[in-house]
């Protein structure tokens, strides 16, 4: 079932910048990833949202990804929400939730 992945991290915007430029290149072709990546600058960090073809799938994203390249110190203070989805539209194009 396809998963709404919201994640708070604490980095700041130059982190997040700084590691994103690391990190997009490979999401975009990361097995489970389904092409929808937001961040935006909240109080105390940086809040993430992304849809995934499961939470198994950002799980090793994370683990095998995120965590050898973003600061060690984000990682561990990062919170996870996963909520399963009911209907998905991508560019016109319905995804089986």
């Amino acid at each position: 079932m396809s998963v709404l992945v919201q994640n708070f991290t604490p980095m700041t915007s130059a982190q997040y910048d700084a590691t994103s430029a690391l990190l997009k290149p490979v999401l975009e072709g990361f097995e489970g990833y389904l092409g929808f990546h937001a961040a935006a600058v909240v109080d105390g960090g940086m809040q993430i949202t992304e849809l995934w073809t499961t939470s198994d799938a950002h799980k090793t994203w994370i683990s095998d990804v995120v965590a050898t390249k973003a600061p060690a110190e984000a990682i561990a203070a990062m919170k996870v929400t996963y909520t399963p989805l009911h209907d998905v539209v991508l560019a016109g194009s319905p995804v089986t939730a």
